[in-house]
């Protein structure tokens, strides 16, 4: 089990990485909204941190 598994479950990392790869990670606001409020600020920046890890050369 990763550590962030612990943070943020697997099912709702998934859907919080597709809100990522649909629309960006520049606005946490924005993500917020598009997720319709249903996660929480640190439930997305826990991923949004790991989404932009990965990205990175």
């Amino acid at each position: 089990m990763a550590k962030s598994d612990r943070l943020v479950p697997p099912d709702r990392q998934t859907v919080i990485y597709e809100a990522l790869e649909a629309i960006g990670g520049d606005s946490l606001r924005n993500l917020f909204d598009h997720l319709r409020e249903a996660y929480t600020y640190d439930e997305i920046k826990i991923v949004r941190a790991i989404w932009q890890n990965e990205k990175e050369p």
